[in-house]
């Protein structure tokens, strides 16, 4: 999952939406913004982990040099 958009507010935290998901599987019927293996791999070209990366206890994958 990647590219969420939304919004904070001090009542709900934060709304999310519009998420774009790449799956494995190409040519998903979910969503047009399905890249595929393809698109994850783009993703971690330019992803850095971060502090929300920690908050979810996600591990730090290789980082692009």
């Amino acid at each position: 999952m990647c590219d969420l958009q939304g919004v904070y507010n001090e009542d709900d935290g934060f709304v999310l939406t519009d998420p774009a998901i790449h799956e494995k599987v190409e040519k998903s019927k979910r969503s047009r913004t399905n890249k595929g293996a393809r698109g994850i791999s783009l993703f971690f070209e330019t992803h850095k982990c971060n502090t929300l990366c920690r908050a979810l206890g996600l591990m730090p994958g290789p980082q692009p040099q």
